[in-house]
């Protein structure tokens, strides 16, 4: 008799991005949006308390809260302070048009948050790379210290949508009478920086971004040639954080539903083994 089995699922198709052309470029960024907001949510499932217990990685093994506890307590802290500084740069930006929104003010446009959310990720990325070139330097010391300065200074910025609103920072503000000056510095996570819990957090504002900027599309189509500059500016930001974020914990979790797969097998051929 044979036992059927659920369909194995590649991780590549978590990762993978969805081919597009310039047709319809607002269909193509919903396209976009929506595969990329159900691998975050898939994503997070794992790491959330109230489900983490009850799936397995791709219909292959069940990863438990030690399996997870135990990978991500060697994760290096600067991935983790990243994710967090990413997180709240992120949150910036959605609480800012929430912001305008309660003060009935005309808030940003899809252009406009599409600029906003590449300055992000493209500083974020490049401080997170010389960030992970100094974990094979140093773990601590120096190294990490200077890590964190480069974090900072995400945050330290003036008449930028990305300045940080946070009760995790200081913030001053200045106005004077053609602009408002904000900046801001953040300081260390009040929860220590535990990474299920920064990665639980990313994820759900990540989710946020895509939908906040879907439904700013919607509502801002613009002409034909500015949808194909926001599909350009939006398959790099995608990019970027299927690079970034996507890409790692996709890995992450791979290697443990692997590595519990490896020892669910060693321990099935062992019990043939002793069969007489």
């Amino acid at each position: 008799m044979s036992i059927s089995s659920p369909p194995m699922i590649r991780s590549s198709s978590l990762t993978s991005q969805p081919s597009y052309t310039n047709n319809n470029p607002s269909e193509t960024i919903h396209a976009i949006a929506q595969k990329r907001i159900k691998t975050l949510s898939y994503i997070q499932s794992f790491y959330h308390p109230h489900h983490r217990t009850t799936k397995n990685w791709l219909n292959t093994h069940r990863i438990t809260p030690a399996d997870l506890h135990e990978a991500t307590s060697q994760i290096p802290p600067s991935r983790t302070l990243g994710y967090f500084v990413l997180g709240m740069a992120c949150g910036s930006l959605l609480e800012l048009q929430a912001q305008q929104a309660q003060q009935g003010q005309q808030g940003p446009g899809a252009k406009e948050m599409a600029r906003a959310w590449m300055g992000v990720v493209r500083e974020w990325e490049v401080i997170t790379s010389s960030a992970s070139a100094g974990d094979e330097e140093t773990q601590l010391g120096a190294g990490a210290e200077d890590t964190k300065a480069k974090m900072k200074s995400l945050f330290f910025r003036k008449g930028s949508t990305a300045s940080l609103t946070s009760p995790t920072t200081t913030t001053t503000t200045t106005t004077t009478s053609s602009s408002t000056i904000v900046t801001a510095e953040v300081v260390e996570p009040a929860f220590g920086a535990d990474h299920s819990v920064v990665i639980l957090a990313l994820l759900d504002i990540l989710v946020e971004m895509y939908t906040a900027f879907i439904s700013l599309l919607l509502s801002d189509l613009g002409t034909r040639a500015e949808q194909t500059f926001l599909l350009d500016m939006f398959v790099k930001i995608d990019g970027k954080i299927k690079r970034g974020v996507v890409g790692r914990e996709v890995k992450e979790l791979e290697g443990i539903a692997r590595r519990g797969l490896g020892r669910e097998i060693r321990g099935a051929l062992a019990g043939l083994g002793g069969m007489s």
